[in-house]
């Protein structure tokens, strides 16, 4: 359910940030939705970094975490995804952490 994939974003952005955020500085969180489309995903992920994102939960399928990839490397972006789990995927690299949260 995205809203409460919403709903549990903005409660750790605001606990984290009621707590002094991270070394001091506030968190912000953007939501997007890339649709389960890994081009979509490349757009949307290049488009945070280029706002200033530093980091991004998700993207919500391992084809999309696939696409990232690069991207996350090339512009040392971290990328956690909860539900990234096709084999491999979670062991490619510094940049992107994978989990299964079911």
């Amino acid at each position: 359910n995205a809203s409460a994939r919403d709903l549990v974003f903005n409660l750790a952005i605001k606990r984290i940030n009621d707590k002094g955020g991270i070394n001091g500085h506030p968190l912000t969180g953007v939501i997007f939705d890339a649709q389960t489309d890994p081009a979509t995903a490349v757009t949307k992920v290049t488009s945070a970094i280029d706002r200033g994102a530093v980091a991004a939960v998700g993207p919500a399928t391992s084809g999309q975490v696939s696409a990232v990839i690069e991207v996350a490397r090339s512009r040392q972006f971290s990328i956690i995804s909860p539900s990234g789990t096709a084999p491999g995927v979670g062991m490619i690299g510094a940049s992107v952490h994978c989990m299964s949260l079911s």
